[in-house]
């Protein structure tokens, strides 16, 4: 998927960053319920199309180099 669509499906819950080592950007999704306000999505784009994602639990998932 683009970045656009990624912004389209999930509106107004999407915040994006600069990618640490690409051109590209983190898209971070909260999570819609309030209950599940531990938890993320979090999609690595190249700038364009997405390359990565992820899912889980604050602050683990947003790790830029994974947890270990």
């Amino acid at each position: 998927d683009t970045e656009d669509r990624i912004q389209s499906i999930y509106a107004g819950r999407v915040s994006a960053s600069p990618h640490k080592y690409t051109d590209g950007h983190y898209l971070t999704v909260r999570a819609a319920a309030e209950s599940d306000s531990a938890y993320r999505l979090v999609f690595e784009t190249d700038g364009r199309l997405v390359t990565r994602y992820r899912a889980g639990v604050r602050p683990q998932v947003e790790y830029v180099e994974g947890c270990a």
